[in-house]
């Protein structure tokens, strides 16, 4: 897959998203994503592939996405203890989720 990127204004922020095969960390391990600073610029990358290079379905896409979401607004709201607490960013993002497919749009 080609990246991808889409820009957002959120928060006095500039969020930028962007799609890509692979994410991985500063040592070389894949991740499903990640949320990286940069002055009052902010990137989301997503991973579009598993691991072992399966394409990530749609769901496990968008769960990244808000997973990530939910880091990038805890930390701006200088709750970063809250946004190191994986279980909880998870549960959020898998919260609104289900009430989007509620048809409560968020």
């Amino acid at each position: 897959m080609k990246q991808k990127t889409k820009i957002y204004n959120l928060l006095a922020y500039t969020l930028k998203v962007v799609y890509k095969d692979r994410v991985e960390d500063s040592d070389g391990s894949w991740m499903y994503g990640q949320c990286n600073w940069d002055a009052s610029n902010v990137t989301i990358e997503i991973s579009t592939k598993s691991k072992d290079g399966r394409k990530l379905r749609a769901e496990e896409i968008e769960a990244t996405l808000r997973h990530e979401l939910f880091h990038f607004i805890l930390d701006v709201l200088q709750h970063r203890d809250l946004s190191a607490d994986e279980a909880l960013v998870e549960w959020l993002a898998n919260a609104t989720l289900m009430l989007n497919k509620q048809g409560l749009t968020i």
